[in-house]
C-alpha cells in the first residue's frame, strides 16, 4: 500500500493490530459519500479495538470504461501513482459532512486513506473490490465481505454486516470501554 502524502510504500503488518478492518474502495461518487456516514459512524463505535484502513483501488466505473452516468463516473482509470492520489484527496475533501477519511495513516479520529500500488497488488492480493471488506485477525483474514453487486442485490449495506460481525465477534465497542 502506498501513504497518499509522501509516496512511501509499506506491508499491511506496518498498520496492522489484532483485528484491522480494511476496505477497498474505487468509486469517486455521491453515491460513495452518503455511504461513508454508515462506515463513520460503524469506526466511531469500533476505533477503540479495530484499527480501520481504507485502501483506494481501482476506479469502479472509470470514464471511458464501465460508465454509470456523470454521478458514478467522474475519472478516469488511474495510469500512474499521481492520479491514484489526485482520486484519493478528492474523496477526502469531498467528504465535508463526516471527514471520515485522512492522510494521515497514525490517525485516531478519521479513517487513514492509502493507496493500493499502480500495479494494483492489493487488489490482486486480497481480490479487492469497490466496497468489499476484509477483517484480518492475527494476520488471518476473519471475514470477507460480499463484492458489492450482491449488497446491492440484498439491499444489506457493508457496514451493516460488519456491524453485525463485530457484534457476533464481541469486539469491544467505544460505549463498552
Amino acid at each position: 500500500m502506498t501513504n497518499i502524502n509522501d509516496g512511501r510504500i509499506y506491508k499491511g503488518s506496518d498498520c496492522a493490530s489484532v483485528h484491522t478492518l480494511v476496505q477497498g474502495w474505487g468509486t469517486l461518487s455521491l453515491e460513495a459519500i452518503v455511504h461513508s456516514g454508515l462506515l463513520y459512524s460503524l469506526f466511531q463505535d469500533y476505533k477503540d479495538s479495530v484499527d480501520f484502513v481504507m485502501v483506494y483501488i481501482l476506479e469502479a466505473h472509470p470514464k471511458g470504461g464501465a460508465e454509470r452516468g456523470p454521478d458514478y463516473s467522474v475519472l478516469c482509470q488511474h495510469e500512474t501513482l499521481e492520479d491514484r492520489i489526485k482520486a484519493a484527496t478528492m474523496l477526502i475533501d469531498l467528504d465535508v459532512e463526516y471527514h471520515t477519511f485522512t492522510a494521515d495513516i497514525r490517525s485516531q479520529t478519521q479513517i487513514p486513506l492509502v493507496l493500493d500500488t499502480i500495479d494494483n497488488v492489493f487488489t490482486s492480493t486480497f481480490a479487492a473490490a469497490p466496497d468489499r471488506a476484509y477483517v484480518v485477525e492475527n494476520n488471518s483474514i476473519a471475514y470477507l465481505g460480499r463484492p458489492i453487486v450482491q449488497q446491492i442485490m440484498t439491499e444489506i449495506d457493508m457496514a451493516v454486516e460488519l456491524r453485525e460481525f463485530f457484534e457476533k465477534k464481541s469486539y469491544q465497542k467505544k460505549n463498552d470501554a
